[in-house]
């Protein structure tokens, strides 16, 4: 028997890149454009920075239906 781990904890804004294309966000009904956020562990750790992206109006990644 296997038992596999999530680690979750706090993690640091590193970077920004504005994305200029207008997307579709289903939450504000509307197209916007956004902000790509690279996210990281504040110690050291054998996970990777992650990408996320942010809708100028309401914040979150809602570029998907049912997101």
């Amino acid at each position: 028997m296997s038992t596999d781990y999530v680690l979750r904890g706090p993690t640091v804004e590193i970077k920004q890149m504005r994305d200029e294309t207008e997307r579709w966000c289903f939450g504000c009904r509307k197209r916007l454009t956004g902000v790509h956020v690279l996210y990281d562990y504040p110690e050291p750790i054998y996970l990777s920075p992650v990408w996320a992206y942010r809708c100028d109006g309401c914040g979150k990644d809602r570029r998907q239906f049912g997101s």
